[in-house]
């Protein structure tokens, strides 16, 4: 099973204060943790922003780097709209 991660307003909330980024994280990992049969592929805009390996930084950082294989990359930007996210997640994902 794959979940497509977003991080504003999943992560942390949205608009956000450099405090509070990634505060939520922790339940994420309690997540993963109990359902080992389920990997992440980001699907944040965050990825135009930063390579795969530093969003698994940022998605586990502090607690949650035991899951960092869980994080099997990215789906492809494909240069539209966030409303139009489900395209680029149905589109596939783009693994290392």
């Amino acid at each position: 099973m794959i979940l497509f991660l977003d991080f504003d307003g999943v992560l942390h909330p949205e608009p956000s204060d450099a405090t509070e980024v990634f505060c939520r994280a922790p339940f994420l990992w309690e997540i993963l943790e109990a359902h080992p049969n389920v990997d992440v592929v980001f699907s944040t805009s965050w990825r135009e922003l930063f390579p795969v390996e530093v969003l698994v930084d940022f998605a586990t950082r502090k607690g949650g780097e035991h899951l960092a294989g869980r994080f099997l990359g990215a789906t492809p930007c494909l240069g539209i709209r966030d409303e139009y996210r489900c395209r680029e997640i149905v589109n596939g994902a783009q693994f290392p």
